[in-house]
């Protein structure tokens, strides 16, 4: 099926072709109901017709939709047309390092700080049980703003089954493949950071450590690649070290998991670090503890977490999502006495680790700009905001580390007043019983459509999962937004049952002194609060309880996170809530469920 600019497919337009290859063309789509603008990897008819491919294809699509990390770009949905498969994921503009190879060299610091992001993805998604199996520069793409996004997670499994092609030669660049993965063998994260350790060979040598092999027969006598350093001797000893090491073809030789890796950068920037830190980030603490104060946490391995069964009780509810990350993300190497320890790493600039090699242009010297200090806060019609440095956090009941790029949140959730004006300019509807309300009280019985109009409106946009919890727990995964003690005092939920008879929905600024590390109020109770992340739900499991959705509850409904509980529910486990969220129906209206507003910080 060939797509022209107009044509519809379901509820996507197409704009544009972007381009083609062996198993899909790609076009840039709009979502004519959200009116997003996505990507749709249309699949070659030819993979629909193989025996078994849609009963694999299906598996797989839905353990890429659990994947929600800033630096992966989204999977959201997938058609069946006709005889072919369209996948729908996230538009990343911007230009893959790919790209950036063939212009030139890409300065040390700039390269370290895409593999250090790229790590973070991995050491996420590997915890899933989740591998890329096509890591490559090609699959890795530098938005304008210096975040990464790693493109095509786990498609090359998707489409390919495993397999080796019909003339013997791999699917994907023997460039960047590992050993295993050549030899058709079974592959583990491992083989990832081989891949990766490939990539962070061809930006410190500016060459890739092997060249257009193209057979196995040709890879089963590869030998081992020339060291960084005698490509370009002014490669640092430590980083030589650190890629030889991931480019090992024995497994068991290698670095053992993302955060080895990454730890093992942080060691090397460490040692070179000598500036201040960039504007909008954290400041690095001495010692990576836990919340109370204990010896620094070891890094576990989440298990799989299903979305807990659609309820409308919040209690136990409460990052994809607009990933975005900043220019500045934030690096500094926290080392303990075991290689468990979790790393945080900073990315300080300009450091400078290598000589860079000269360009074939001259390039005239400039002073770099120094960048601004990003505002603590910011005064808006639509709702004040205050500012989330950029850095990591602590998230999830486990509290894995994630890295956020800086962004600012509403204070308050958005109150009546605000969505009033923006009713009275726009022609939107006023929310049932809205009339009766004060202009201080958080506005309630909205849908997330509601939610993102508002947004677009006030030059904004929703929070997505992880930083609205960054914006609620801060840095250390506390496990309240005050604290790590519960204080009823502090926060809009009903103790008990009797309690909740009595229960009233308080003004959107109520309990200042529960506030969260960075000022935000309320974070947690008197209303839940809809997010930009999407969740996949067993329909037969979730129709129960929503019987009183009308039109019945349907396999087109959509569910989105509603993070932070309600002045309507008694919390079963008050500690979930700051991590937990409730499934809820993109078209339900609650009393209970509010919503705040985000906004990148560099804009």
């Amino acid at each position: 099926m060939t797509l022209r600019t107009g044509d519809r497919i379901g509820d996507y337009e197409v704009i544009e072709e972007l381009g083609a290859g062996g198993a899909a063309t790609v076009y840039k789509v709009r979502n004519s109901i959200s009116r997003e603008v996505q990507v749709m990897k249309m699949l070659q008819p030819e993979l629909a017709s193989e025996a078994g491919f849609s009963e694999r294809l299906l598996p797989e699509l839905q353990v890429l939709a659990t994947l929600d990390h800033p630096a992966i770009a989204r999977f959201y949905t997938a058609l069946r047309i006709q005889n072919q498969w369209a996948i729908i994921v996230e538009l990343v503009e911007g230009a893959t390092l790919e790209v950036l190879l063939k212009q030139g060299r890409i300065p040390p610091a700039d390269g370290l700080d895409y593999v250090c992001q790229a790590l973070s993805a991995l050491s996420y998604a590997h915890r899933k049980g989740i591998i890329h199996r096509d890591l490559k520069p090609a699959n890795m793409m530098r938005t304008p703003q210096g975040a990464i996004k790693l493109l095509d997670f786990g498609i090359a499994k998707t489409l390919t089954g495993g397999r080796h092609g019909r003339t013997g030669e791999l699917t994907g660049s023997l460039d960047y493949v590992s050993p295993e993965q050549a030899m058709g063998a079974s592959l583990d994260a491992r083989s990832d950071l081989y891949s990766l350790g490939v990539c962070l060979y061809e930006i410190a040598a500016g060459v890739r450590p092997f060249h257009a092999e193209s057979t196995l027969t040709e890879f089963k006598i590869r030998k081992d690649p020339p060291s960084p350093v005698e490509v370009d001797p002014s490669v640092p000893k430590a980083l030589n070290a650190i890629i030889l090491k991931a480019l090992q073809k024995n497994p068991a030789k290698r670095f053992q998991t993302a955060e080895e890796f990454l730890a093992a950068l942080a060691r090397l920037i460490s040692a070179e670090r000598a500036l201040p830190s960039s504007a909008g980030s954290e400041a690095p603490r001495e010692e990576f503890r836990g919340p109370d104060g204990s010896a620094p946490l070891q890094a576990q391995s989440p298990p799989d977490r299903a979305a807990p069964s659609p309820r409308t009780d919040l209690a136990t509810s409460p990052p994809p999502l607009k990933r975005r990350a900043g220019l500045y993300m934030t690096l500094a190497a926290l080392l303990t006495t075991t290689l468990a320890g979790f790393v945080m790493y900073r990315i300080l600039k300009p450091l400078q680790i290598a000589k860079q090699k000269p360009v074939s242009k001259p390039v005239e010297k400039s002073t770099p700009p120094v960048p601004r200090p990003l505002p603590p806060s910011l005064s808006l019609p639509s709702g004040d905001m205050v500012l989330v440095p950029g850095g990591r956090a602590l998230l999830g009941q486990d509290r894995h580390p994630v890295f956020v790029a800086p962004f600012y949140i509403d204070r308050t959730v958005v109150t009546e007043g605000a969505y009033r004006a923006f009713c009275q300019e726009t022609g939107h509807p006023l929310p049932a019983k809205s009339q009766k309300a004060t202009d201080d009280l958080p506005v309630v019985n909205v849908t997330i459509d509601d939610a993102l109009q508002f947004a677009k409106w006030a030059n904004k946009r929703l929070p997505s999962a992880v930083e609205w919890e960054k914006a609620a727990r801060g840095t250390d995964g506390r496990t309240y937004p005050w604290g790590n003690d519960l204080n009823f005092d502090l926060v809009n939920i009903p103790l008990d049952k009797a309690a909740k008879k009595s229960a009233k929905l308080a003004p959107a600024s109520a309990y200042p002194s529960g506030a969260s590390p960075y000022g935000a109020l309320n974070m947690l109770g008197n209303v839940g609060q809809w997010v930009d992340a999407k969740v996949t739900v067993d329909l037969q499991e979730a129709k129960p309880h929503f019987t009183f959705l009308r039109p019945p509850l349907s396999s087109d409904d959509q569910f989105y996170e509603v993070r932070g509980g309600s002045y309507r529910n008694v919390p079963s486990d008050p500690s979930s809530l700051i991590w937990d969220f409730a499934p809820t129906p993109a078209r339900e209206r609650q009393r209970g469920v509010g919503f705040r507003c985000a906004r990148d910080a560099n804009r």
